[in-house]
């Protein structure tokens, strides 16, 4: 993991346009061919394949843990790419839980149909990240870890120690030469 988060932080510094911004709270979706009834998923009838995808109960959880960040973290970039097909279904659950964001007073940004490496990128320099379901987000969700930022929920559905040890002490106002946080 070392050697790809270093890989990813390299690129970060050389290309700062692919980067989030400082305030911004970075949501991962897995979607695709994991996405097979977003209205029952999003309900919090069974999750979708191998439970990649999270119902409305989940994010309201994580606005809970949201609801934590300075204020200035109320924007908040949703991305995911299809990819993996799925067509409407995934379509229809990237609607629902940008949406759902959306009615709960967050500036939200649709980041779709990106390539996976610039979403990769994206997604591991974001300050506050959500964890996605699946491998590729995890290893983001490291990422993010290992370049200063928070993980809102960990992969493992849990709270990041940093998150819990206390936000007051984040700055977000700087971004160093090497792509971490200041």
């Amino acid at each position: 993991m070392s050697a790809l988060c270093g890989i990813v932080q390299k690129r970060g510094s050389e290309h700062p346009e692919l980067l989030p911004q400082q305030d911004e709270v970075v949501l991962h979706l897995r979607l695709g061919d994991t996405v097979h009834n977003s209205s029952s998923t999003w309900a919090g009838e069974a999750g979708g394949k191998h439970h990649y995808d999270f119902g409305k109960k989940h994010y309201e959880d994580v606005i809970g843990k949201l609801q934590k960040l300075p204020e200035a973290s109320r924007n908040l970039t949703v991305v995911g790419w299809t990819h993996h097909g799925g067509g409407l279904e995934s379509d229809l659950y990237r609607a629902l839980v940008a949406d759902f964001f959306e009615q709960r007073g967050y500036r939200v940004t649709r980041r779709f149909e990106h390539l996976p490496d610039e979403d990769f990128i994206y997604l591991s320099h974001a300050a506050y990240f959500v964890v996605g379901g699946g491998g590729y987000s995890r290893r983001a969700a490291e990422c993010v870890k290992r370049l200063g930022g928070t993980n809102v929920v960990s992969w493992e559905g849990h709270e990041d120690k940093a998150f819990s040890a206390g936000l007051k002490h984040r700055r977000l106002s700087e971004r160093r030469a090497d792509g971490r946080l200041g």
